[in-house]
């Protein structure tokens, strides 16, 4: 006999795409898909390794919250552990794009700094959206 008190948790299938349809899973995916293009062409930019930590950073986060893993590790502030995330991601992006400015007449070397403030764009839209005080 069923327990009437006892409800069923929804299934993993169904937590994933009901995150799949939230603000955070979208840019969750543009910064892992962002971070791999920074990996792809850039092997030589001064935020290479920056790329590397994002990309592993949002691919766990994503995993977390896709999952709903989040609310079984309740002993962890998880929207203050990706509100500090996005956020310094955003501060070094920016702290590493600028000296490419400064470089004249490469090309190459501008359009890593474009990229760069295309990431401290993307996350801190991320680190505004995920402030925690503001939910």
């Amino acid at each position: 006999m069923v327990d009437p008190q006892h409800t069923s948790s929804p299934s993993l299938w169904t937590t994933f795409t009901n995150f799949l349809r939230t603000q955070k899973a979208v840019l969750l995916i543009a910064e892992i898909i962002f971070c791999i293009v920074v990996l792809c062409c850039f092997r030589a930019a001064e935020y290479y390794h920056l790329s590397e930590a994002e990309l592993v950073l949002g691919i766990f986060f994503f995993i977390i919250y896709s999952g709903g893993l989040q609310n079984y590790i309740a002993w962890i502030i998880w929207p203050w552990c990706d509100f500090l995330r996005s956020f310094a991601a955003a501060i070094l992006y920016l702290i590493a794009s600028i000296p490419a400015f400064s470089v004249k007449g490469n090309s190459s070397a501008t359009m890593e700094g474009v990229m760069g403030l295309f990431a401290v764009c993307l996350f801190g839209y991320d680190t505004a959206i995920s402030f925690p005080l503001r939910q």
